[in-house]
């Protein structure tokens, strides 16, 4: 089954492999055209690993040896103080994390569900601190080296701070507004209340990010999916709708304009992107926030559907970008996802995982009564054939080690 899901964007040519790619916004900062989002270079906000809910930094600073990371290397132990200043970072974000979970919930927690049955807006808000191990990972990979290093090597200008650390990273605090429907009135509802906070001063807002689809076709194949896999009514005005350039939009443009004008009034440098496409399809708003101590947060607003998509999806991004996945049977099944000679099943998986969201999104329009399915579209033949559709990877997520 072939039904690639094609975006309303120009193509060009992949000079590597010589084949013709979509052209994404990411290639303009020379990333890979088949990214998810810049590799390494800004990460979605993940809450997929129980280990970085948020946790105190006691447990963090318990990991090292001396307030350092103990590494054996050729029998001997050395001191890390890239992981010394990750550890840090973690400590250094508890009490502005506590003042932004606790100015959102104020602002939000009447629109927040009690339960499955009533009809507020907002399923739950999660926040979490990113963990020493992944702020430590991702330093190592954009080449950052603590300044403590630089002492140690008598170089200190080719060495960086824990502000240029913070300033690198932007989401080591972080938020997220999971919507019952992922309806435009209710993102607008949201926004509303993010204004009313910029307006009291409680915090900057410094990025608007609007990830959606923009689709000029809906093929017949894509179509018939979404019936059979998921029970998913469509009819012409619904496929008509669909490749409208804001349909899937989370918010309307008129009510981004508007929370972008009240962020500039405190932050003019403000930058908006109001319609960003990405290769698979991946469907939330970012917001970058500036707390009153000069803390960065960002907060993610997703549909309750989506993020059950993402969870997953999470995993196999991990796995491109040749990050650590944690769960074994998981990061052995999604080996061929970072595999260089595995170009053309990767290409693949992308559409595949572009129409996946798609159809979470459209499972989203639902009723508040309509409880969150974890059964997402079918993937192709040769994607089941090696284990990795969302409906298999979902199985193996869920399954305890052992």
């Amino acid at each position: 089954m072939n039904f690639a899901i094609t975006p309303n964007f120009t193509r060009n040519k992949n000079v590597q492999n010589n084949k013709n790619i979509l052209a994404f916004p990411a290639q303009r900062q020379n990333l890979p055209a088949n990214s998810n989002l810049a590799p390494l270079a800004r990460d979605t906000v993940s809450f997929s690993g129980k280990d970085k809910i948020f946790k105190s930094a006691a447990g963090a600073v318990a990991e090292t040896v001396n307030g350092l990371r103990s590494e054996k290397v050729g029998g001997h132990y050395i001191n890390d103080f890239n992981y010394q200043m990750a550890c840090d970072i973690v400590r250094d974000a508890e009490v502005p994390m506590g003042f932004f979970q606790n100015t959102l919930f104020r602002f939000l927690r009447k629109h927040i569900s009690s339960d499955m049955g009533d009809d507020r807006i907002i399923q739950r808000l999660d926040f979490r601190i990113k963990s020493p191990d992944s702020i430590y990972e991702k330093l190592n990979a954009i080449g950052f080296k603590a300044k403590e290093k630089a002492r140690l090597n008598g170089n200190e200008t080719f060495f960086a701070t824990k502000q240029d650390a913070n300033n690198m990273l932007g989401d080591v605090i972080a938020g997220r507004i999971v919507l019952r429907d992922s309806s435009k009135k209710s993102v607008k509802k949201v926004l509303q209340i993010l204004e009313q906070i910029v307006k009291e001063g409680k915090f900057k807002i410094s990025e608007i990010e609007n990830y959606h689809p923009v689709l000029s076709s809906v093929p017949v194949p894509f179509q018939q999916a979404l019936r059979k896999d998921l029970g998913i009514k469509l009819d012409e005005k619904m496929i008509k709708d669909m490749t409208k350039p804001d349909y899937f939009s989370y918010a309307d443009p008129k009510d981004i304009r508007s929370l972008a004008e009240a962020a500039r009034s405190t932050y003019p440098d403000l930058v908006v992107k109001a319609g960003q496409d990405l290769p698979n399809g991946y469907q939330a708003m970012h917001v970058s926030i500036i707390l009153p101590d000069g803390s960065k947060a960002e907060l993610q607003i997703i549909g309750r559907d989506v993020e059950v998509l993402k969870s997953i999806e999470d995993y196999v991004y991990k796995a491109k970008c040749h990050k650590k996945v944690k769960k074994q049977a998981l990061a052995e099944r999604l080996k061929p996802i970072g595999d260089e000679n595995e170009a053309a099943l990767q290409a693949e998986h992308i559409n595949y995982t572009r129409g996946a969201y798609i159809a979470q999104r459209l499972k989203g329009q639902q009723p508040y009564n309509h409880k969150t399915s974890e059964k997402f579209l079918v993937a192709p033949k040769s994607i089941l054939a090696r284990g990795l559709g969302y409906n298999q990877l979902m199985t193996l997520a869920r399954k305890p080690e052992v």
